[in-house]
């Protein structure tokens, strides 16, 4: 169910690369509606998010800096 591609923010842009070549450290950006391909944690924001396909809990959890 994760998506195959991540939107990672390099030199203040932001570039499409494959889930697999993304690094520990990598800072990657997700969007209203965007399915989480990888683990991470929020450095900036917040937004609810839906945990469904891994915890099965249907009702979306706030996450936040």
């Amino acid at each position: 169910m994760a998506p195959p591609t991540v939107r990672v923010l390099t030199d203040g842009r932001e570039t499409e690369v494959p889930a697999r070549e993304v690094t520990v450290g990598t800072v990657f950006l997700i969007k209203p509606g965007d399915r989480i391909a990888l683990d991470g944690e929020v450095v900036r924001g917040s937004s609810e998010v839906n945990q469904a396909p891994i915890t099965g809990e249907s009702v979306p959890v706030l996450k936040e800096q």
